[in-house]
């Protein structure tokens, strides 16, 4: 159950919440200005009541390595005083930096360097199969402070772009897609034609957006 609440009362709540049942979803994806954003949601249960609020929002600064992202999640947590222990699962993708920020926090309230590189792009990307096929990055030897839980809608969209990958006449068809799209976003007098004539907002198909290929053959049968 999603609600609103100011920050104030959102911390307040927070240090009421039992040890482990915090649980939060986390994500870092660039705006179409390519600046890079951190947002993350935490979930717990009060009064037998499901609660869903927004943590936190903010532009992320310096290379997406997993000991950067690590920083960012203690400098939020600290900043809204969550401790260690109230920390249940963090649910993110299988990227290998993702997974190495949450194995690797045994103690969020390290020091932390101050040091930031203002670079937007991802240092440790990884295609979509191996994102798919990924384990658990070991290589610190550290405990995990809490426990790691890959997105299963993310991972069901990776299953899907991989199998489409391989389908000859799915990747004619996504071809055929593009080409029509393209023809619409490269003009603005055609964008709007379309839009006026068809009553419909194009939606060109994503490999990283949820679903957005059937919401690109949806646009394409309806105008």
């Amino acid at each position: 159950m999603a609600s609103h609440l100011s920050l104030p009362v959102l911390q307040e709540e927070l240090l009421s919440v039992p040890s482990r049942t915090l649980h939060f979803f986390a994500d870092i994806w660039a705006s179409r200005t390519r600046d890079a954003v951190l947002g993350i949601r935490v979930q717990y249960v009060k009064d037998w009541q499901l609660r869903c609020h927004t943590f936190t929002f903010r532009h992320m600064r310096g290379h997406h390595t997993g000991e950067n992202i690590r920083e960012s999640f203690a400098a939020e947590f600290e900043s809204k005083g969550v401790n260690e222990e109230q920390v249940g699962t963090v649910v993110c993708d299988s990227a290998a930096n993702m997974s190495k920020a949450i194995n690797t926090a045994s103690n969020f309230t390290d020091q932390r360097p101050h040091a930031s590189v203002d670079v937007e792009d991802c240092d440790e990307e990884t295609t979509d199969e191996n994102l798919l096929f990924a384990e658990d990055d070991e290589e610190s030897g550290l405990i995990p402070a809490f426990k790691r839980v890959c997105c299963a809608a993310h991972t069901l969209q990776l299953a899907v772009n991989l199998a489409l990958r391989h389908d000859e006449s799915a990747q004619k068809l996504l071809e055929a897609i593009n080409k029509t799209v393209n023809v619409f976003r490269r003009s603005c007098f055609w964008t709007e034609q379309q839009r006026e004539q068809c009553g419909k907002n194009m939606v060109p198909p994503s490999g990283t957006r949820w679903n957005s290929l059937v919401e690109a053959l949806k646009w394409l049968t309806e105008v």
